[in-house]
This record gives C-alpha cells, sequence and structure tokens, in this order.
C-alpha cells in the first residue's frame, strides 16, 4: 500500500497506548491512518498523504468502521465528501440489551 519506500515521520500524539517503533508501515496501514486522522497532528496527515497517496488514503477513511468527529470533518474537508460517504457514518452502532 505504500506508495513510495518511505517511512512517514509521525508524531506519537496518535499511537500512545502501542510501541510506536513496532508500527509496521506496510502491514499496519489501515490502523496506522484511521488512528492518525482521529489523534494525529496536522502534519501527521499530510506525511501519510505523501507516504501512502491520495487514493490509499481516502479508501481506507472511506472504509473503516470507526472515525471520531475530528477524523469525520478531517476527511470530508481534504477529500470532498459528505459524511453519508463513509462507511463508520452509515452502520448503525451495536447495543446490549438491557
Amino acid at each position: 500500500m505504500l506508495k513510495y519506500k518511505y517511512k512517514p515521520e509521525l508524531s506519537k500524539k496518535a499511537f500512545w497506548d502501542v510501541a510506536f517503533r513496532d508500527l509496521d508501515y506496510e502491514k499496519n496501514a489501515e490502523y496506522i491512518i484511521s488512528r492518525v486522522f482521529d489523534y494525529g497532528t496536522l502534519d501527521d496527515i499530510g506525511e501519510l498523504l505523501v507516504c501512502y497517496g491520495d487514493k490509499n488514503v481516502k479508501n481506507v477513511l472511506i472504509n473503516t468502521r470507526y472515525l471520531d468527529g475530528f477524523g469525520r470533518e478531517m476527511a470530508n474537508y481534504i477529500f470532498k465528501l459528505k459524511s453519508m460517504d463513509l462507511k463508520c457514518c452509515n452502520t448503525k452502532p451495536f447495543h446490549l440489551p438491557l
């Protein structure tokens, strides 16, 4: 999925709960992209777009199961999407019966 053999320089802000140095940018691409859009900085998002390419990042964001409010707004703004274009906005939340 990597567009180039380029390892992005991401801040650790989005990855406080994982071993950052152990992330595989090829195998964990979907996880990395969704986490950066949820919790990363604007510089991190720019690094992803260079590393993975616009088309791959957009495809991951459209098909991801969860994006928080900031992640959805950034995806909508950058890729000129509507909320209903995102799979995470079209699925019903799971609720346990009381």
